[in-house]
């Protein structure tokens, strides 16, 4: 490619320079290798992750509070011999039963989810 052009326009002529940066398209080799080391990162992270048995045990107790109008929902639970605490406030206006359901599906997840992000280890030798 061509990075110098003159234009000439009668006796004088005028010379700049360009700079072509050129942008390739990925090749089918490069993105198999992306594709082999993404994998190769979730496999390890899986490997990190061991979930042992599922046995969950727990127990819940749901009562009103009168000066919020609002049931809050007092859980606790272990599952894989880690221990679990959650308190979910669920809004009156959830008066259905599958509302409230949900609503304690969606603090345990929650809580669940947290647990394990937080025991989630970072290998250095991994940057």
């Amino acid at each position: 490619m061509l990075d110098k052009y003159t234009i000439n326009s009668g006796p004088s002529s005028v010379t700049a320079s360009i700079k072509v940066d050129e942008n390739k398209a990925p090749t089918d080799e490069s993105v198999r290798l992306l594709n082999e080391m993404q994998d190769k990162a979730a496999h390890n992270l899986m490997n990190k992750i061991v979930i042992e048995d599922n046995d969950v045990k727990g127990k819940i107790f749901i009562f009103k509070e009168h000066f919020t109008d609002q049931f809050v929902a007092y859980i606790q639970f272990t599952m894989n011999r880690q221990p679990y605490e959650v308190r979910a406030e669920i809004p009156s206006r959830m008066m259905s039963l599958r509302d409230a359901k949900n609503h304690l599906r969606e603090a345990m997840r929650d809580a669940i989810l947290d647990q394990l992000i937080n025991n989630i280890e970072i290998d250095p030798s991994a940057r």
